[in-house]
């Protein structure tokens, strides 16, 4: 990779967290994994090219990701990741029908309103922690 070496540090962090919150959820039942990704975060201003590399890191790392469901994975270690930098944030979970009228569930991150794992197909919110 030719990034800078505190991208590449952000990128093995991340994937790290990618791969150890599915470990977690294959492991534990969810009610015990929403409590060790509790949100610890006080800071809800991020320089907006954080944000941009910390997207970049994500993006990068869910390449190495092995497992389809990508979502729930990317928001509770991107959650872990922002509590690490002492970043507050929103985890939240939603659902939507689609046109066979199948339910189709959804996992996304904010950050002081900006998206970090986006909800383009606007699902309705359930959860929010």
């Amino acid at each position: 990779m030719s990034l800078p070496w505190a991208d590449k540090k952000m990128f093995f962090v991340i994937l790290f967290q990618l791969y150890w919150t599915k470990t977690l959820l294959l492991l534990l039942p969810f009610k015990n994994v929403v409590t060790l990704f509790e949100n610890k975060g006080e800071i809800v201003e991020v320089d907006t090219k954080e944000f941009a590399r910390i997207k970049k890191s994500l993006r990068l790392a869910n390449r190495f990701s092995i497992w389809q469901n990508r979502c729930l994975v990317s928001s509770l270690a991107i959650r872990k990741y922002l509590n690490l930098m002492n970043i507050k944030s929103d985890v939240f979970i939603g659902v939507k029908q689609d046109n066979r009228r199948s339910m189709k569930a959804h996992a996304w991150l904010s950050v002081n309103g900006e998206e970090l794992v986006v909800n383009n197909d606007e699902f309705e919110k359930l959860y929010q922690f």
